[in-house]
């Protein structure tokens, strides 16, 4: 018996003709430019920001003391709060410290510190503002090493014990990156992408977020960019019927694959409340 291969289906239509697969995606565009609603996207962040690395570590700085401790500085305001995790890197933490050019040890907790090759990490949320503060052992004067480190990032307020998505000041863990494109046309503004929004029902559910609306039928676009769950859409108030910025949560998200080549991707969209942190997050219009 003769086994079918991938292109013996669809009158020998297959991946031999990607003349096919391209006349699709072009029909997929046209089909995405018919009363669609421009609006801008924004990446959820996969990892924390490099602040400094061991090819450029920064320069310790900012010392002080307290009690028989000396301690630095490494964070007191502004963006690229410190990932302050311990486990994290192989269970070395995420914020590496080195004196006099050989990594230190860190320590958990810094009253277990014992020699002058050992740190610990302290998050002065006592103080206002609050700082994030590396302490060396007893009788240690960093001032006298040369003291370098480097780190990556976490969102500020999000919990070192449970990191539960949420939990900060925008409901990311890495914060958010919009996706830019300064091309436009007649469908679409700078920044923007189209998204088809079906006719659909929309549906007041609760769970433990509490009353969630959700569209039942599937929204989609075109292949690219790529998108993935928990990404955000901001649709402008210019096209909506409320007449206010409106941001949705993509949820549920199915590529649509032909011949190992995306064509469209489906998902669903939960609005947010309007009390949601995301509404500051700045848009880039231009």
């Amino acid at each position: 018996m003769q086994i079918p291969t991938e292109t013996d289906y669809d009158y020998g239509l297959g991946a031999s003709e990607p003349d096919i697969i391209n006349y699709m995606k072009e029909g997929v565009v046209v089909q995405s430019r018919i009363s669609p609603m421009p609006c801008y996207l924004f990446f959820q962040n996969l990892n924390g920001a490099n602040v400094g690395s061991s090819t450029a570590p920064v320069s310790g700085s900012t010392f002080g003391k307290s009690s028989n401790n000396y301690y630095m500085t490494i964070w007191s305001s502004g963006n690229n709060y410190p990932d302050v995790r311990p486990y994290t890197n192989s269970g070395a933490g995420s914020i590496t410290v080195s004196i006099d050019n050989v990594p230190a040890i860190r320590i958990i907790d810094s009253a277990d510190l014992q020699n002058d090759n050992e740190f610990a990490v302290i998050e002065r949320k006592d103080l206002l503002p609050s700082r994030v503060d590396v302490i060396f052992n007893a009788g240690f004067n960093p001032t006298l090493h040369t003291i370098q480190y480097y780190y990556t990032t976490l969102e500020e307020g999000i919990s070192d014990v449970r990191v539960k998505r949420g939990e900060g000041a925008d409901q990311s863990l890495f914060g958010w990156t919009q996706y830019l494109d300064p091309t436009s046309d007649i469908f679409h503004g700078p920044n923007q992408i189209l998204v088809r929004l079906p006719i659909s029902i929309d549906a007041l559910v609760i769970n433990e977020e509490g009353k969630v609306k959700l569209q039942e039928n599937n929204s989609w676009m075109i292949w690219t960019p790529k998108v993935h769950d928990r990404d955000i859409l901001v649709f402008p108030a210019t096209y909506t019927y409320t007449g206010r910025n409106e941001i949705y949560e993509i949820m549920n998200l199915q590529d649509s694959i032909i011949q190992k080549t995306l064509i469209t991707q489906r998902f669903k969209l939960k609005l947010l409340e309007y009390t949601d942190a995301r509404y500051n997050l700045p848009v880039a219009v231009i």
